[in-house]
């Protein structure tokens, strides 16, 4: 009897608990809400609310929907049915990213970083923030980025070269059936540039970064490479379900040890250890054997990332590079650049596969960058080829390698205007949006890079004759480091790696075009961008054979 009335009332406390839970987020949380007047999607889960769609669906999928059915700005549910703000108007871009400190990344997309990269730029704030940046902004300037470039063109060389070996080994037919002759592994399972790319942008940022030789291109089993395609692609299915919303909601299921963490752990350390030892051959450079030896910040020689980082952050004489404050930020450092190669390298990828699908575009390209009479090109010659700049941009709009931007406003209480109006709830017209503290904001990057308001109605095609017309003023209405693009994002929190990334897309662009051409393999596959830090490219079908991008690579005829 005893345990009778002991389950009936667990029961009754359950079925409390979920018709509490259900009140809140379907009446109650809504109605409280500055955006109860935005129009937006019904739930589809009393819990997780829209987030669970958005994750399960093709980067941007939903987004698109949304600005179909309510606009480009709206609101959608959240976590217990808390609204979140969703726009891919211009305004509410360039607004909550010129405030950036009030509108910093929320607890899960700062907690999914901080696993990721450790404590650094990426994952500060405020005043800690700008510390970083202020130390770090110097070791990718424009002049100290042009230093690098031989070092692009050099790995491009070599990357040709590794991508040409493994295309001939797969240009051999199998055999033939009925006299004919059937295909080869080239045209069948061709090769996996993204593979080739990742190696080649990881030594790049070894080399300009920490004047580090990874040797990735050469080693397949290199450490550093392993080490980081666990930390980026082995995090991706962190937030593909459920429990990963409750690792985030629910305090306790973050202390529960999960799969996926496994190859995090194992990059971070491998990462934090290869920054030790960077740092105690900058050290032993320096100081060689008399370790107590005060030494002047202008005796660290070096082009280096690292060599700038220590001397922007050392004070004048140090008798102790242990203890000089460079050290801290030189180690987060590590983490940090090697990221930012995940980055360069997605964009890549990605650049080739539409080079494999637009002959027209491929040729006309290659025919440009033929055009300048030396294999070492300074950045400034690969800066004047006005069609090379088109097609990065446009390459960078239409494959941002960070889809999403997540931020949680601090303010009281804002106001963001809206450059396209909405209709609300109750007919009226909305031209700005009130927001409150503690409101999420989802701005979909991917989509608003393909808004036809901003880009005009092909703004889903790949032209990149676009950037080559006059600037419209519909282009200006995104304030962006570059491209009128909101993929490096703006404000205080924009990438600031943007030129480096830009330097070595080009570099690599030039080297590969003038030696071969790219072509999509025999079975003409579909690929989708699967996102969580980073989008990656993901066969459509073949889901369970993880990230790839497989071409057909031939010499130039």
């Amino acid at each position: 009897m005893f345990i009778l009335v002991l389950l009936t009332g667990a029961l009754g406390l359950a079925a409390f608990s979920w018709a509490s839970i259900a009140f809140f987020s379907l009446y109650l949380a809504p109605r409280r809400s500055s955006l109860y007047n935005l129009q937006g999607p019904n739930h589809t889960n009393y819990f997780t609310g829209n987030f669970l769609d958005i994750l399960s669906a093709r980067t941007g999928e939903e987004h698109a929907k949304y600005r179909e059915k309510y606009g480009s700005t709206l609101r959608f549910a959240g976590i217990a049915g808390a609204p979140v703000l969703n726009s891919t108007d211009p305004k509410v871009f360039n607004h909550v990213m010129k405030e950036a400190y009030d509108y910093p990344k929320p607890g899960m997309a700062a907690r999914v970083l901080r696993i990721a990269t450790g404590d650094g730029v990426v994952t500060a704030e405020g005043e800690a923030h700008k510390r970083h940046r202020r130390i770090m902004i110097p070791s990718l300037s424009a002049q100290a980025v042009k230093s690098m470039v031989p070092i692009f063109l050099e790995k491009g060389m070599e990357l040709v070269d590794k991508m040409m070996e493994d295309a001939a080994e797969k240009d051999m037919a199998v055999g033939e059936s009925a006299g004919e002759k059937k295909a080869t592994r080239l045209e069948t399972e061709g090769v996996d540039v993204k593979d080739w790319v990742g190696r080649a942008t990881l030594d790049v940022m070894a080399l300009a970064g920490f004047d580090y030789k990874s040797d990735s291109l050469q080693n397949k089993t290199n450490e550093l490479y392993v080490a980081f395609v666990g930390l980026t692609d082995g995090f991706a299915p962190t937030l593909d379900s459920f429990k990963a919303i409750m690792w985030d909601f629910v305090p306790y299921f973050r202390t529960m040890k999960r799969r996926h963490e496994i190859p995090l752990t194992q990059g971070l350390a491998v990462s934090r250890r290869v920054g030790i030892e960077l740092m105690e051959q900058k050290k032993q450079a320096v100081l060689g054997s008399a370790s107590d030896q005060a030494v002047d910040k202008k005796d660290v020689q070096g082009r280096d990332i690292l060599s700038l980082l220590v001397r922007a952050t050392s004070p004048p004489t140090c008798l102790n590079l242990k203890s000089c404050p460079m050290r801290r930020y030189s180690l987060r450092s590590v983490t940090c650049y090697l990221l930012d190669m995940k980055l360069s390298s997605t964009v890549l990828t990605w650049m080739f596969h539409r080079l494999s699908e637009d002959k027209a575009v491929q040729d006309k390209l290659r025919e440009e960058i033929c055009q300048i009479d030396t294999d070492m090109p300074t950045l400034d010659e690969l800066n004047a080829l006005p069609y090379l700049e088109a097609f990065v941009k446009e390459s960078l709009r239409l494959d941002p390698p960070s889809p999403y931007a997540n931020r949680e406003c601090l303010k009281d209480e804002d106001f963001i205007p809206l450059a396209e109006p909405v209709i609300g709830r109750d007919g009226s017209v909305i031209n700005e949006v009130r927001i409150t503290k503690g409101t999420m904001v989802m701005l979909p990057l991917f989509n608003i890079n393909r808004s036809k308001f901003i880009y005009g109605e092909d703004a889903e095609e790949f032209r990149p004759e676009r950037w080559l017309e006059d600037v419209t003023d519909s282009l200006n209405s995104i304030e962006a480091p570059y491209g009128h693009q909101a993929s490096f994002i703006s404000g205080p929190r924009a990438c600031f790696g943007w030129r480096f990334a830009v330097a070595e897309m080009k570099a690599f662009l030039f080297v590969t075009l003038r030696r071969v051409q790219f072509e999509p393999i025999i079975s003409h596959p579909e690929y989708e961008h699967i996102t969580l830090i980073i989008s990656r490219p993901r066969i459509v079908g073949r889901e369970k054979e993880g990230y790839q991008m497989r071409l057909q690579v031939k010499p130039v005829e």
